[in-house]
């Protein structure tokens, strides 16, 4: 809960450079995409996790 206080008052150090935040957007972004056929098709991934 203190770690939540300090992030919301500003107080975190940063951990990433604007670069690496950069590469983890992209990578977000690509990951999105393979994961989306499947939100799209709930049965489908359902039948794949043994639902």
């Amino acid at each position: 809960m203190e770690a939540g206080k300090k992030r919301l008052a500003g107080d975190a150090a940063r951990a990433a450079n604007s670069d690496e935040v950069k590469e983890l957007r992209r990578e977000a972004k690509d990951l999105k995409e393979v994961v989306a056929p499947f939100e799209r098709q709930p049965d489908m991934a359902n039948d794949r996790a043994g639902m």
